[in-house]
């Protein structure tokens, strides 16, 4: 059936106003049109000198559907990258849950990492100016896991330092280094020159502290995490950093990797929860926290007796269901610091971009509610450190956490909007029928297959062995011989 919606304005939600008769759409309305703008379809605009706007769906996914919110990053045929100009208000329900398209920003719910650079997905060279201030530390780049050849360098007229951290080495301060690669750190020091580390191939340049001072930082290959560069400065100046990467693997246009969800902000005080819009302005109010604290609550579940298992095999169990592990954002909705929806175990297998990562649920006294394994082994001390924690900042404990009594799954991509928000908590102590349940499947399945390709086989004999022949004693009626033939090959 062809439909055709007509929507009111066909404005994306961060530049919502059409201005009347014309394609052009508009930050700021009447009377005092401006502000940002873009044309919904510039291609096709009645008036010659528009067709050169920006369209109203991000550069990189470039291609509006026809009376459609959906922008697409191929249109011969529709396909590829996938993003709504405005989801909330999409008059089509089964869209609402789309991605929000972003605009060299972030969409609601994330905040803009705050850096010098701001990495995206395609390859990328330039650079910029950093205002450097005596005795401080300035945040350049975060890089995130995929990213592919990345080379850093900066320049200024007065003394600073280059400071490589994870999420394991990760203090660049005047006074305290517990750094990957710069002066005085830990894998690379102030002499420089190549280590791998963690899966990585890295170079530092050594330190420099000639006017005009140069220190510079190389990745070869693939980034297996994230990691960050700042700059140390030990006078005040102006500093240019120039930067190139090859491009980010598995890196999804319509979220950059700068943008960071919202749950994740960690700075806002006691008993408020973070609001973000998507710029790097968050804004922390008791208010969220009170509207993230019901939806915590809101979902109940079942105890369990304990059950010890892998990070690797919960993971497997909620796909052996059709499901996938619940993210950071899924079980703690309200950030670190706040409650976990469920207390059946102290720590939960978490689907995110470090392997093997865990949140604590804030059961064992001391424990921080809602904060990932990774972050506790970055704040700990050196001992703890080295008896706890592996160089990625998971658990030394193998992956399997010896208190986990209860699986949490939550929907794998493509199911229906109406499950969207569901939340599944699969008790451990019954993963076992559920791996018994999925082999006895399996093997039925197996079976029918089996039984079906044979009577596939024979059918086909059977048709080979109607083509006339002078022998034949009937059309539909195999000889001996070509029975045994069919009985081998089948």
């Amino acid at each position: 059936m062809l439909f055709t919606v007509i929507f009111a304005n066909d404005c994306p939600a961060h530049i919502p106003y059409r201005f009347p008769g014309n394609n052009r759409c508009f930050e700021k309305g009447s009377p005092n049109w401006g502000g940002k703008m873009c044309n919904i379809n510039p291609a096709a605009d009645p008036f010659a000198w528009q067709r050169a706007d920006k369209s109203c769906c991000p550069n990189a996914i470039p291609h509006r559907f026809a009376g459609n919110n959906r922008c697409f990053e191929k249109n011969n045929p529709w396909g590829g990258k996938m993003c709504n100009v405005n989801p909330a208000q999409d008059p089509l329900s089964w869209q609402k849950a789309d991605k929000a398209c972003t605009y060299g920003g972030c969409p609601p719910g994330f905040f803009t990492r705050e850096s010098a650079i701001q990495v995206t997905c395609d390859p990328a060279n330039g650079s910029v100016e950093v205002d450097l201030k005596e005795g401080e530390t300035t945040k350049i780049i975060a890089i995130p896991q995929g990213a592919k050849n990345v080379k850093i360098e900066i320049s200024a007229n007065g003394d600073l330092d280059l400071c490589l951290r994870d999420d394991f080495h990760n203090k660049c301060n005047k006074d305290d280094h517990d750094c990957v690669a710069g002066f005085s750190c830990d894998v690379i020091g102030g002499d420089g020159g190549t280590k791998d580390y963690d899966r990585m191939t890295l170079w530092f340049s050594g330190d420099d502290v000639s006017t005009p001072v140069k220190e510079s930082i190389k990745v070869t290959g693939t980034t297996s995490k994230t990691i960050y560069l700042d700059v140390i400065a030990y006078a005040t100046t102006t500093g240019t950093v120039t930067y190139s990467w090859d491009g980010i693997e598995n890196c999804d246009p319509a979220l950059p990797p700068s943008c960071i969800a919202c749950p994740e902000y960690a700075n806002c005080p006691g008993g408020q929860a973070p609001t973000c819009d998507g710029s790097s302005t968050v804004t922390c109010s008791t208010a969220a926290a009170n509207a993230c604290a019901a939806k915590a609550q809101g979902t109940a579940f079942t105890q369990a007796s304990a059950q010890h298992l892998t990070w690797a095999a919960y993971k497997n169990a909620c796909v052996g269901i059709g499901q996938k592990l619940c993210t950071y954002e899924q079980l703690c909705p309200c950030g670190a610091g706040k409650p976990a929806i469920g207390k059946q175990s102290s720590f939960f297998a978490i689907d995110d971009h470090v392997s093997g990562n865990w949140i604590s649920s804030g059961l064992r006294a001391g424990d921080i509610q809602c904060q990932k394994h990774t972050t506790s082994c970055a704040n700990a001390d050196p001992q703890t450190k080295a008896s706890w924690c592996a160089p990625t900042g998971i658990p030394l404990w193998g992956n399997a956490w010896n208190g986990a009594t209860a699986l949490y799954c939550c929907p794998a991509a493509g199911r229906r909007e109406e499950d969207d928000n569901i939340l599944e908590v699969i008790p451990a102590s019954q993963l076992a029928a559920h791996w018994k349940e999925a082999l006895l499947l399996i093997v039925v399945l197996l079976g029918v297959s089996a039984f079906a390709a044979k009577a596939l086989c024979k059918k086909e004999l059977t048709h080979q062995a109607d083509a006339p022949k002078a022998d034949m004693l009937s059309k539909n009626t195999l000889s001996t011989k070509q029975q045994e033939d069919a009985s081998a090959k089948c």
